[in-house]
């Protein structure tokens, strides 16, 4: 009998406990209203590219999201006209520090006969080629991985042995989840999408919802498998967009920026996704009257402690989007930093829910520093 509870006592105090939830950082915690943290400059993780600025174009025209199950932010980007390393990064919201989850494929093996043309992948290390991530990065399924729907377009930038006169597009490649507990890449049956989509995880339904101006759709973490759901025509649903899931109306809002054409960045319209989960062809997408805030960035996400829509960081302001009222409210951001706030780096901008803030990359004329914020005002009906 003691062998047996021996035995059973060295059982329970083997087994692992359960982990603690995430608490919110001392430093994150301390800010006030409207106040921003300056994060500090970033710092290229991997050798290779430590001598040269490229690998900080790893946000051009690229996204990051929070991953709750890990409580840290993921990032993958670049692609063309920028770096073509191809690591996951991580933002560590215990440590406040960004570290590289892997090595990049070599220089000498990002050629022609490497490349898998049909996924949209180096051979020899699995890893995605490099690519404009846009806002159709995800965390979804029940592993959590990180889903990655963006096509390759284009040649990166950097070290690599493609030819020279190569086509822009070498592959196209199907949708690609990473696992950030092995740190492996695997891909799916799926189609890529090009940029004019956005995508958002429907936490209802567990499936990833994915629209640009022709067409709604979703994908399913599970199988594998992309379904569009609607047809229709919205040519203004153009160039620069993000799709944000709004949980207080079960609403989806599409924010609509001007494209290149204008030379501006003007938020021109917001739109708003009603999803019918039981029959998802009766869904509804239509066009808000709203006056618009003006010139802003690309990136926008939910706020859980507000309950808003915020983001669109430029020349060291900030938007918010109450999609119950329908109205916009800004805020010129204070912070210590002699560093200017600047703008955020095209979609590379997230919110921390258990530090209750928002962080993002500043893009190059910013300095690519990293910043975390604090909404400053609290709406009351």
């Amino acid at each position: 009998m003691r062998l047996l509870w021996s035995l059973l006592l060295l059982a329970l105090t083997a087994t692992p406990a359960a982990a603690d939830p995430p608490r919110p950082h001392p430093r994150l915690q301390a800010l006030g209203p409207n106040q921003a943290l300056d994060l500090g400059r970033y710092e290229c993780p991997n050798g290779e590219d430590r001598d040269s600025s490229n690998c900080a174009t790893i946000t051009d025209y690229s996204g990051m999201v929070h991953d709750p199950a890990r409580h840290q932010l993921l990032l993958f980007g670049g692609g063309h006209a920028a770096t073509y390393r191809d690591d996951v990064e991580v933002f560590d919201l215990a440590r406040l520090e960004w570290r590289s989850a892997y090595a990049p494929t070599p220089c000498e093996e990002r050629r022609l006969d490497n490349v898998d043309v049909e996924a949209g992948r180096w051979i020899s290390s699995n890893h995605p080629i490099a690519r404009h991530s846009y806002d159709l990065l995800a965390i979804a399924g029940e592993a959590a991985e990180l889903f990655l729907f963006a096509r390759v377009q284009g040649r990166g930038r950097g070290c690599h042995q493609l030819p020279q006169g190569q086509p822009y597009v070498i592959a196209e490649g199907r949708v690609a989840a990473y696992d950030p507990e092995r740190r492996r890449w695997r891909y799916t049956r799926a189609p890529s999408v090009g940029y004019p989509f956005a995508a958002e995880t429907d936490p209802v339904s567990g499936r990833v919802l994915l629209v640009d101006r022709r067409s709604l759709r979703s994908f399913d973490p599970a199988s594998g498998r992309m379904t569009t759901h609607l047809e229709f025509s919205h040519p203004d649903m153009h160039w620069a967009r993000s799709l944000v899931y709004f949980p207080p109306l079960d609403r989806f809002y599409y924010m609509v920026q001007g494209g290149r054409a204008k030379g501006r960045k003007v938020l021109e319209g917001v739109y708003e996704i009603t999803l019918n989960r039981t029959d998802w062809s009766e869904s509804r997408i239509r066009r808000l009257a709203l006056e618009s805030p003006g010139e802003t960035a690309h990136a926008w996400a939910y706020d859980p402690v507000h309950e808003l829509i915020g983001g669109g960081v430029r020349e060291g302001r900030f938007y918010a989007f109450d999609p119950r009222r329908r109205e916009w409210h800004v805020a010129e951001i204070n912070t210590e930093s002699e560093s200017p706030v600047g703008a955020a780096s095209d979609y590379a901008l997230a919110f921390d829910p258990v530090s209750g803030v928002y962080l993002w990359r500043s893009d190059r004329s910013s300095g690519r520093h990293t910043w975390a914020y604090r909404w400053g005002n609290t709406l009351t009906d």
